[in-house]
């Protein structure tokens, strides 16, 4: 499993539960582009393809990529959520 989650009123829900990284990937990316976007910032847990992963959302949403997204390590508070190698982004939304 490969558990997609929000923080939603301080609170860690999970919004799906993929089976294999790329269907994953693939959800997330829906998720990602399912509104536009004022802020992002790529989070990993030593993910070796983070950088990978910042080419795909900036190549599939153009508006993304001129935010300039950065990379930072997840911290304590969402780290035992991903695991090892766990990609996210912390985003706000466009109002």
């Amino acid at each position: 499993m490969k558990p997609i989650i929000d923080i939603i009123d301080g609170e860690v829900v999970t919004l799906d539960k993929p089976r294999t990284t790329s269907k994953a990937r693939e959800r997330f990316m829906q998720i990602v582009g399912e509104s536009p976007i004022e802020e992002l910032t790529i989070l990993h847990s030593e993910a070796p393809d983070v950088e990978e992963f910042r080419t795909e959302l900036v190549t599939r949403f153009p508006a993304v990529g001129a935010l300039k997204p950065g990379i930072v390590r997840a911290g304590a508070a969402i780290g035992p959520h991903t695991g090892p190698k766990g990609l996210g982004v912390a985003l706000i939304r466009a109002k």
